[in-house]
C-alpha cells in the first residue's frame, strides 16, 4: 500500500486535475461525500484500469479544516502555507 496523491494521478490522467482544486474540496465531509458517488466509483475504475492500481480510500490532508467546519462549511478561503 501506498499513499498517492490526485497530483500524481492527474499527471498521467489530466482531466483529473481538478480534483486538485484547493477549493473543491474545502472539508473532510466534502470529500467523504465527493468520494463515495456513482462518479467517483467510475474515476476509480478509470483509474485503475490506466495506471494499474487500486484504490482504497479518500484522506482528506489540509490544515485549517477545524476552522472550516466551524464556519459552518464556508471555509472557501485558500490556506497559505507555513
Amino acid at each position: 500500500m501506498a499513499l498517492l496523491s490526485m497530483q500524481d494521478i492527474a499527471r498521467q490522467i489530466p482531466e483529473y486535475s481538478i480534483f486538485t482544486a484547493g477549493y473543491l474540496i474545502r472539508d473532510p465531509i466534502t470529500s467523504r461525500k465527493s468520494t463515495a458517488g456513482r462518479s467517483a466509483r467510475k474515476a476509480g475504475k478509470r483509474i485503475a484500469e490506466a495506471m494499474d492500481i487500486q484504490l482504497l480510500q479518500a484522506v482528506y490532508l489540509a490544515r485549517g479544516s477545524e476552522a472550516s467546519l466551524s464556519r459552518g462549511g464556508l471555509g472557501l478561503r485558500p490556506i497559505s502555507p507555513g
